[in-house]
């Protein structure tokens, strides 16, 4: 689990992932084929009573930080591999990253251009409803920051290769170097 939101009704949205393929906590299940090794997010939405009202999985099949590490100076990354972020209990914004070609949010395959993508999921809080997916690729992607501003629209910073696909309908090259960006989506999901 990463994140938990509290709603007012006295219920709660909890958002995570798993490296393993699968996720259990009492009667909340989640089992991704062949996502071992790999990022898959969820979330789920209980009552006070622990019931669950709803639960969505989101089969993205991302990259995941695996594996010993060495020195602590590389136990700390300024990588996000996933986030969420509810809005004012209208809704809940998840972003992760995904290499599955068959990868969809709110009905509409996202792009798999290049080698490395991340997605941004808007969902309703109340029924677990996809509203949009927004999808960018590139050669290499690390995102830096996620967050989204009083009016509902979602900003994400990071650094990706020099050609880069923005959800399918825009494609840029730059010069051979690793760029670095700032991408903003409105709340209807248009960049």
């Amino acid at each position: 689990i990463e994140k938990g939101f509290a709603l007012s009704g006295g219920d709660f949205l909890l958002t995570g992932a798993t490296s393993t393929g699968y996720f259990r906590l009492g009667e909340t299940e989640f089992i991704f084929d062949g996502g071992e090794g790999l990022q898959n997010q969820f979330v789920f939405r209980i009552g006070p009573d622990g019931a669950v009202r709803w639960k969505k999985p989101l089969a993205a099949m991302g990259k995941s930080e695996t594996g010993k590490k060495s020195a602590p100076s590389e136990s700390f990354s300024q990588d996000i591999y996933g986030d969420a972020i509810l809005w004012k209990e209208d809704v809940l914004y998840m972003a992760g990253t995904y290499q599955s070609p068959s990868f969809v949010v709110a009905d509409k395959p996202l792009p798999v251009t290049y080698k490395e993508q991340f997605y941004v999921a808007s969902i309703d809080p109340e029924d677990g409803r996809e509203y949009w997916g927004y999808g960018f690729s590139s050669d290499f992607v690390q995102l830096h920051g996620f967050d989204v501003d009083r009016t509902g629209h979602v900003h994400l910073m990071g650094s990706s290769s020099d050609q880069q696909d923005y959800n399918g309908n825009l494609q840029i090259t730059g010069p051979a170097a690793r760029l670095i960006f700032h991408l903003g989506i409105d709340y209807r999901g248009r960049l």
